[in-house]
């Protein structure tokens, strides 16, 4: 029996936070790639095991994630160096969540570590390229094709399943996006101080610029009363 599924990567670089980096192509057509990130995560997986979770109502319907969260490996990146976790600027080790992405909600599925194995290796050359990305807008999702998984894949050292639970997917309707503003991605969103940050950073100005004009002002009048001394000092001494 032959089943189709797309591979997918998520993770991060030196510059970029944790986004998807390859994705299944018809998720990229759509607009919907952000949800990989989204829905895929967690700590390590144990060796032998994988997560499953399902995604429920995208506009194109259900689909099935099964994927495992692994450290990156400097290797990963630099073939030549020696074997020791990938780091981002803060000290912190990547990881990479990978996996397949299947459509709808197959009854089951097998998954084996021989798999796994290929998708990293067919993911990482799209991986290297991210690695250079610095533009938080401008860096793209690669797009992928379905493999099929027949025989060869579902047969060696399988994974056991941990199952978790569906990840509900919502998307905001034109009349929302028409009335509020622009949909972005839940990582730039992070970067986007919330309401009531916002109202405590404009006290703050409110309150540096009302102590600011309050020191011009004595200093201001202590400036005249200091001329005013001068100038009957001057006087004094001019009609003397």
């Amino acid at each position: 029996m032959t089943i189709q599924a797309y591979p997918f990567l998520v993770s991060r670089n030196r510059s970029l936070d944790y986004r998807t980096v390859v994705a299944p192509s018809v998720f990229i057509n759509e607009g919907i790639s952000n949800l990989l990130a989204r829905a895929a995560g967690g700590n390590l997986t144990l060796p032998g095991y994988a997560i499953r979770r399902e995604i429920r109502g995208t506009t194109l319907g259900d689909f099935t994630l099964v994927f495992h969260v692994i450290e990156a490996n400097q290797k990963d990146i630099y073939p030549d160096t020696e074997d020791e976790a990938l780091i981002d600027p803060f000290g912190r080790e990547i990881v990479f969540i990978e996996g397949v992405v299947f459509k709808g909600s197959p009854d089951e599925i097998i998954v084996t570590k021989e798999l796994f194995d290929f998708i990293h290796k067919h993911v990482l050359d799209s991986y290297r390229s991210f690695w250079e990305d610095t533009n938080l807008f401008e860096a793209s999702v690669v797009s992928v094709n379905h493999l099929e998984l027949n025989g060869n894949f579902q047969s060696g050292n399988i994974l056991k399943l941990d199952e978790a639970e569906p990840f509900i997917f919502q998307r905001k309707s034109s009349k929302q996006l028409s009335t509020t503003e622009p949909e972005i991605s839940d990582i730039a969103r992070s970067l986007v101080p919330e309401q009531s940050e916002m109202k405590d950073i404009r006290d703050l100005l409110k309150s540096l610029l009302s102590e600011k004009i309050t020191f011009l002002l004595l200093s201001g009048v202590f400036g005249l009363v200091l001329l005013a001394f001068l100038i009957i000092k001057l006087t004094k001494l001019i009609f003397r």
